[in-house]
């Protein structure tokens, strides 16, 4: 049997026979066979499951694969350890159905008491790959006898004196149902605690790791449980955290992590906190395993990356909502950033393969860090849990012991706040001087991060703006702490250490962001570091040093635009365009980092643009030749990811400089929107999606040089729009999302020429409207329908008497959704439009009228502009005088009545 054959062979009628046979009956004289065994046992095992997880099937598994399983179960006791190891995963395998197949559930657990010690302990493994594989079925109420009868045995398994590999597997084949919660197990969680307690000292590491592991479980879901035996638990953990075994003693500290992640359990931890902070501290001291891999990866700045050492993060197609759209009328308005949120990141430093690493010293230091989080300031208020021996870490003459003791202090940094603020003042000249060690590379990369966690402290001081002494408080601790502590990140960003460079780079990147404007004083010298650094710096750093040129661009806005620091930055970036090439991927963080600057500085940009703008379109242009010339390369690669920023780029500068824009557009019309074009339907939906963005920017901003190029581009986006599907994957209603809101912008300018649209753009919206959860939306289906309100609206602006005649189709919809939008621009455009449609079919929406009320009363009093108003005001009285022709009743809830009547006398 030849490996590359396998798929070929697996579509014979009888291929489960065939590897079931060769499992279990080839003759394993020659020891070669045994890896052809191996083979055919694992595929039988992908067969069972596939097959079992097939819901569409008209054999029953048990039938199918009779064989099978009287192969295994003989393979179970085949003198090879593999083998019967490869058998006993067949048998898990058929744990993957639905349904639990008792028989052979039961049959394992009679192996797993055979005389053959070697025999029996395969089976157990079986059984616990069994449990991993079926422990939703098992947990089922219509399994509760055979989970009963298998928890019964494992907790017998789990005193087996004769076997640890036995007593390992039977507690790991429980651990699956602790966070399930079966009635079978719950109603004996007691007895299990007491039957781990019988083998804390168990002499096998693996034994006890299971232990750990269990307790960690119940911990998590019953932490009650375990308080009777909690002095015995908390001096088996102290002890396992001190274990030779390093799998045990992570496992045991993990299991603080998990303590502390409850806040119901402060009262049960509390007690314990002096005995267990020392030793979390002590555990965060390097080991000198982790020395020695930090020493070894540590390399000279002088050393070119390879590729390999380069993990390049993906670039964010933009994304449209109604928050991050700008009102056309403002130049140069706020240009969205996908994600505010910032990513927590716990890692100190460390880089390459032991940054990659969870170790226990990370792991002590992440349970510190929660104890923080959840006991607050309580943690200081006795020396002797945490500050007594933070000093004496701090104090200490060992380098390693005071670097675990800086890490410390950045774990409580942000749960202690309060405590931590009163010894700052003299925590921060310590730290400063350690970033100066010589030497102490680990001890610098350390106190960089602790500094950076301390960013909301040094950036200002703690006493209100409004305070007459504030200026003067502010100048003195600009010069005592914020000052010294800028100028030693900015020192060790033109180390001659790679990692050093990290650690100052990303130091700085948090103390940019809580600083904000208060790094105005100091641009001139960070921005001469940064062009320093842009000249020193490898590949990978210097991908580093483009988000933190973005980030100081964001926070400090317009005066970055100096003259003498944008063009000494300008300079830099323009020697990075220039070595930099189309097809590299740093690109994309180069052009990313280009387009913050772009929009800081505004039209101190326009000097910079036309050479990035042109190099964008090249960048496209060449992207879309080169898939066109192989048609063999996926739109699933980064490849295209400079193209999409590219686009991304374009669309920020139209909405930010449409003045430069136009002009740059006028010189090269025609191939700007035939990329635009073969953007638009390009097969990658990252790629559409910001081709719409910059369909939509286009439409806002330069409407008139858009306006030719119509006929083309508008039925794409309006195509786009049946691609929906509720269903549909984030990245499709992202592309559906842009679309939408584009064909609002075109809209809203299109005037008289959108009659020919409006009906069938109106359909798909109202569609798509009715078609997207309103309540309880996911993000993105939220932006959708709320972009497709904007849009129906802006339908009514130039031609309300087409889309009025459907009125009533999406009406309620749209009043669910519009009312939701903040009072901005695009709310108040979306109402306009409707309004005048209501005006044009007031008839369509009388029995809706209730909607109508609930959407007008949405707006705050002071948010409605006066022209808006007055719309309101004549739509509800002639709407009063409709209901008094009628002499029908006007059924409004009293709150919107109470709004309507203040506001209008209704």
């Amino acid at each position: 049997m030849k490996i590359q054959n396998i798929e070929q062979f697996n579509t014979l009628p009888d291929a489960n026979n065939y590897y079931a046979y060769i499992l279990a009956c080839l003759d394993s004289g020659d020891q070669n066979l045994f890896y052809v065994r191996e083979i055919a046992g694992t595929q039988l095992r992908n067969m069972v499951k596939k097959f079992v997880q097939t819901a569409d099937h008209t054999k029953n598994p048990a039938e199918f694969f009779s064989y099978a399983r009287l192969c295994s179960f003989h393979a179970l006791r085949d003198s090879n350890r593999r083998i019967r190891e490869s058998a006993g995963s067949v048998l898990a395998a058929f744990a993957a159905s639905n349904s639990v197949d008792a028989q052979i559930l039961q049959k394992l657990l009679e192996t797993a008491n055979d005389q053959n010690m070697e025999i029996a302990e395969s089976a157990m493994r079986s059984i616990y790959e069994f449990c991993e594989e079926g422990q939703i079925p098992l947990t089922d109420a219509s399994n509760s006898h055979i989970l009963q009868v298998l928890i019964n045995e494992l907790f017998r398994q789990m005193e087996n004196p004769s076997s640890s590999m036995i007593r390992m597997n039977a507690i790991r084949s429980i651990n699956p149902f602790i966070l399930n919660q079966p009635p079978a197990l719950t109603s004996q969680i007691d007895v299990l605690i007491d039957k781990l307690g019988r083998f804390l000292n168990d002499p096998d590491p693996f034994v006890r790791k299971a232990i750990c592991e269990a307790l960690v479980m119940i911990l998590d879901v019953s932490a009650v449980k375990m308080v009777p035996k909690m002095d015995f638990i908390v001096d088996y953990i102290l002890k396992s955290m001190n274990d030779e075994d390093e799998d045990v003693a992570l496992e045991a500290t993990e299991f603080w992590t998990v303590f502390a992640d409850r806040e119901e359990n402060a009262p049960i931890l509390r007690p314990y906190l002096k005995h267990v902070v020392p030793v979390l501290l002590n555990k965060m001291v390097f080991s000198e395993d982790e020395i020695a891999i930090l020493e070894s990866e540590e390399e000279s700045a002088n050393k070119p990356d390879e590729d390999k050492d380069i993990l390049f993060r993906g670039h964010k197609a933009r994304n449209i909502t109604h928050q991050n759209s700008v009102d056309p009328s403002q130049e140069g308005a706020n240009h969205p950033d996908e994600d505010d949120e910032e990513d927590y990141d716990d890692d100190d430093g460390e880089e390459d393969f032991a940054e990659q690493m969870w170790t226990i010293r990370k792991c002590a230091a992440a349970a510190l860090d929660s104890f923080a989080s959840l006991f607050k300031d309580e943690l200081m208020s006795d020396q002797m849990i945490f500050l007594a021996p933070l000093s004496a870490k701090l104090g200490s003459s060992d380098w390693k012991e005071r670097e675990c003791g800086i890490l410390a202090l950045g774990a409580v940094a942000d749960g202690c706040k309060i405590s931590m603020a009163m010894h700052l003042s003299n925590l921060v000249p310590f730290l400063v001087q350690s970033l100066g060690e010589q030497n102490e590379r680990l001890v610098k990369i350390i106190t960089c991060w602790t500094l950076g966690r301390y960013s909301w402290w040094l950036s200002r001081p703690a006493i209100p703006r409004t305070d007459p002494t504030y200026q003067v408080m502010r100048e003195k601790h600009h010069l005592e702490y914020l000052q010294p502590v800028l100028t030693g990140f900015l020192k060790l960003m033109l180390d001659n250490s790679k990692s050093i460079q990290k650690a100052g780079c990303s130091a700085f990147a948090t103390l940019e962001a809580e600083a904000k404007t208060e790094l105005v004083p100091y641009l001139p010298i960070i921005i001469q570091t940064i062009v320093m650094a842009f000249e020193k710096y490898q590949r990978k750093n210097t991908l580093l040093l483009y988000d933190v040129v973005g980030t100081l661009a964001e926070v400090v806005k317009g005066h970055l635009a100096t003259p003498e620091c944008l063009e000494a930055l300008m300079a830099a970036l323009r020697r990075k365009w220039e070595t930099t090439k189309d097809v590299d991927l740093d690109i994309v963080y180069l052009i990313e980092c280009s387009a913050t600057v772009s929009h800081s500085v505004g039209n101190a940009f326009a000097p910079y643009l036309p050479a990035i703008w042109g190099r964008c379109l090249k960048i496209i242009e060449r992207t879309i030749v080169q898939f066109d010339a192989d048609p063999s390369l996926s739109s699933e690669t980064e490849e295209k990811d400079p193209m999409i920023v590219a686009l991304d780029f374009l669309s920020g500068v139209v909405q930010d400089l449409p003045q430069v824009s136009a002009h740059l557009l006028k010189e090269n019309t025609e191939v700007f929107f035939q990329l635009l074009f073969r953007s638009m339907k390009d097969e990658k939906l990252e790629v559409r999606q910001s081709a719409f963005a910059l369909l939509g920017d286009l439409a806002s901003q330069l409407f008139d040089q858009l306006r030719p190029h119509l006929q083309v581009l508008f039925p794409i986006a309006i195509g786009e729009l049946d691609y929906y599907d509720e269903n549909a994957s984030f990245q499709m209603k992202s592309v559906i999302n842009n679309a939408a809101w584009a064909i609002g912008e075109v809209a809203i300018k299109m005037g008289a020429d959108l009659a020919p649209y409006s009906v069938i753009v109106l359909s798909k919206l109202a569609k798509l409207m009715v078609q997207s959860p309103i309540h309880e939306p996911r993000r993105e289906d939220l932006a959708l329908v709320e972009n497709a309100a904007i849009a129906i609206g802006r339908l009514g602006s130039s031609n309300p008497e087409i889309p009025a005649k459907h009125l009533s189709e999406f009406f309620v919809k749209w009043c669910e959704a519009a009312s939701k939008l903040p009072d901005d621009w695009e709310k108040i455009s979306t109402y306009k439009g409707v309004c005048a449609m209501i005006f044009s079919n007031p008839e369509a929406i009388i029995s809706q009228f209730g909607y109508l009320c609930h959407a007008i009363a949405s707006w705050k009093d002071d948010s409605i502009p006066p022209e808006l108003d007055q719309i309101f005001r004549s739509l509800l009285f002639e709407y009063k005088q409709m209901f008094e022709r009628q002499n029908e009743p006007i059924r409004v809830p009293d709150n919107i009545k109470e709004v309507l009547s203040r506001r209008y006398g209704f």
